[in-house]
């Protein structure tokens, strides 16, 4: 069987991108590892010398047109674990193969069994991977994705209640339409640099905080944080998906020990820009039936993450931050 190292723009382009690639689309950490016992790393030796000898392309919007720089000098002074450029959805194409790693924006699409039947159930999010596109050609002559996954950020869709990813590729639209339209409300540069901090701290390290799927607390950095103040994002409260209850912040936080302070992502942007060290809350849903909240520090990094099976925007979900 013949492995394939194709360019980011070539996969898009290929029949079976789209059914293997979204069935793909919600591993957090790299997808073809086994545990590092040495380590305690989620990825192995390999494939963190694998990731360290790429460049990193970040794949920006076309609406990141005129932000371009802002992004780069956001992104810049975290990013340390690779090279890292910064290019258009249309530049994919004059890549090299084989010696790049890439953040690119993919639709999580999952198989569940907990209906009756099969089904798939698409989550109303996208995802921002960390890749290095890998296929294996199978003996029936189709590919197969064996891509290495080493992050990951959940993007958040202004109208996610109207996103359906079938509808989407079936009125004719693909992987360019994502980067050309599509409105995210947590895709900020300074936002994305706090995401990315993680990712990067977590691959220097060889911890494996960055993933979604277990419980975490650094005690002494959340210590710091009954001093200060919990920014939440507004859209986090009000999202259908995370506050199924549709409950209001003052009873969601109602057992919380520390100060909070609802605000959009526009206004933690603006908070994120300073040289304060920054905490708040992150969320999302990593898998069917599975709720992640965590807290974040722009000085420590992640500092906190838990695993709901519940939407996780409840007193007693919140109460446990501490």
């Amino acid at each position: 069987m013949r492995k394939l190292f194709a360019s980011l723009a070539v996969l898009f382009l290929l029949t079976s991108f789209q059914s293997c690639l979204l069935l793909l689309g919600g591993i957090a950490v790299a997808s073809n590892s086994k545990m590092n016992s040495t380590t305690n790393s989620a990825y192995s030796d390999d494939e963190l010398a694998m990731l360290k000898n790429t460049t990193t392309f970040f794949v920006l919007r076309d609406q990141d047109y005129d932000m371009k720089e802002a992004y780069e000098k956001a992104i810049r002074k975290v990013w340390t674990v690779t090279p890292i450029e910064f290019i258009f959805y249309d530049e994919l194409a004059n890549t090299t193969d084989g010696r790049y790693s890439y953040f690119i924006m993919e639709v999580p699409k999952f198989k569940d069994n907990a209906g009756p039947g099969q089904f798939f159930y698409e989550l109303p999010y996208l995802r921002l991977s960390l890749v290095i596109p890998e296929w294996e050609e199978k003996k029936n002559g189709k590919f197969k994705d064996e891509s290495t996954r080493y992050g990951m950020v959940n993007l958040l869709l202004k109208e996610s209640k109207n996103w359906n990813a079938d509808e989407f590729f079936e009125q004719g639209k693909g992987y360019r339409d994502l980067y050309g339209s599509t409105e995210l409300v947590n895709w900020k540069p300074n936002l994305m640099a706090a995401y990315l901090k993680q990712i990067n701290d977590d691959l220097i390290t060889g911890d494996q905080n960055v993933n979604p799927y277990r419980d975490f607390k650094d005690g002494e950095a959340i210590s710091k944080l009954h001093g200060e103040t919990l920014l939440v994002p507004k859209e986090f409260i009000y999202n259908w998906n995370l506050n199924a209850e549709g409950l209001e912040p003052e009873k969601i936080f109602k057992k919380y020990r520390g100060k909070y302070k609802v605000v959009d992502f526009e206004e933690l942007e603006v908070e994120l820009a300073s040289n304060k060290n920054v905490y708040f809350l992150d969320a999302g849903i990593p898998r069917i039936n599975m709720f992640f909240s965590r807290v974040i520090s722009t000085k420590d990094g992640l500092v906190y993450a838990r695993i709901h099976n519940l939407p996780l925007l409840r007193a007693n979900a919140i109460a446990k931050i501490k």
